[in-house]
């Protein structure tokens, strides 16, 4: 990464701080979910094949979308119980949270958002539910600072929000 990008990682990083302090602890929930299963729910071409399934198993599966997918699943009716948030970049806020929040702002709050500390605090900051803020498994910098200093749990992220999803999904024990 470019250092203007560490920079603005780092930013965003200390403005989420009132989240990962008082907001919702993931550790809470680890392995709450042992045995369920999980559904990750990502933008690709076989969303629209397949997501209407979704609506028939809500209540026996663990749902876990990503940002992109949020306002389509609740235009259909489909909750998650989960929502992930990856970029640091203010258009994934812009393009993706802030239509679903204006739209669908009271039915979210059922809805726990995860979100990577280096997110822009819009993300956490407009939330209507509960904002759990994570940190990256694999960044030392991250595990070291946020793990150890602000109790901040790390999650398995890789390159994707799907990715990020799947990690929330085998951090819950779904």
């Amino acid at each position: 990464n470019a250092a203007e990008d560490t920079m603005w990682g780092f930013r965003q990083t200390v403005l989420n701080t009132p989240w990962m302090i008082e907001g919702a602890k993931l550790q809470a929930l680890r392995d709450r979910f042992r045995g369920v299963p999980a559904v990750v729910v990502a933008a690709g071409p076989s969303l629209d094949k397949n997501v209407h399934l979704l609506k028939d198993i809500q209540d026996r599966v663990v749902i876990v979308a990503v940002e992109t997918v949020l306002k389509k699943l609740m235009n259909m009716g489909i909750r998650p119980h989960f929502v992930t948030a990856l970029e640091r970049d203010f258009v994934v806020y812009e393009k993706h949270f802030a239509p679903a929040i204006e739209t669908f702002g009271e039915e979210l709050r059922e809805v726990i958002l995860v979100s990577q500390a280096v997110c822009v605090s819009l993300v956490a900051g407009r939330w209507p539910g509960q904002v759990a803020v994570v940190c990256k498994e694999g960044l030392g910098v991250d595990k070291f600072f946020l793990g150890g200093a602000l109790n901040v749990p790390p999650v398995e992220s890789g390159a994707s929000a799907a990715n990020m999803a799947l990690g929330v999904a085998l951090f819950l024990g779904a």
